[in-house]
């Protein structure tokens, strides 16, 4: 960092071109016109890679470098997500984050009935016009489990790239 900014290649750098881009805010019309200019954006601020790769996992015994490029993708990521929300108007914003960003499973109910409550909340956000794409969904899933799934949750973590949210509906089923 150069007097407090990002330089290129560091996390929150934008660059000149893009600096007066950013889309203006999502007030739920015209949502192909406003995906088209969000994705502009976001690959002009460098994080093309968070909407069209696969999240990037650790494989059984990581390197320092491989963690490094993990942990690095997943700041990017976070940083993405996070540009898309907050180029949504309050009130969407609200919906999204608290019916299927802030869900949360808990131990005292099964699995099964959580996951039915979480297809729900991610049919009315799909039913506005919102694009998830199901390698999301699943990572995210994944992430809700409750506490006592730690270590299924670990071991589903490294599986992300190819279970679809189907196959991952019926191992859950079978484990619960």
């Amino acid at each position: 960092m150069i007097g407090g900014r990002p330089q290129p290649g560091q996390i929150g750098y934008v660059p000149p071109y893009a600096q007066g881009e950013k889309p203006s805010l999502f007030r739920g019309v015209d949502y192909k016109r406003w995906r088209q200019k969000m994705e502009l954006y976001i690959s002009a601020l460098g994080f093309r890679a968070q909407l069209t790769d696969d999240p990037q996992t650790l494989g059984e015994n990581p390197t320092r470098e491989q963690t490094i490029v993990v942990q690095t993708w997943n700041d990017a990521d976070y940083m993405c997500k996070n540009i898309i929300l907050n180029g949504l108007e309050e009130k969407l914003y609200d919906y999204v984050v608290d019916n299927f960003m802030e869900y949360k499973m808990v131990d005292s109910k099964t699995v099964m009935s959580q996951v039915e409550e979480f297809q729900v909340i991610l049919e009315k956000v799909r039913s506005e016009g919102h694009e998830i794409s199901d390698g999301f969904v699943v990572a995210a899933l994944i992430g809700k489990l409750p506490p006592a799934w730690t270590d299924f949750k670990f071991y589903l973590k490294h599986k992300t790239k190819s279970i679809t949210l189907e196959k991952l509906i019926a191992k859950l089923r079978v484990e619960d």
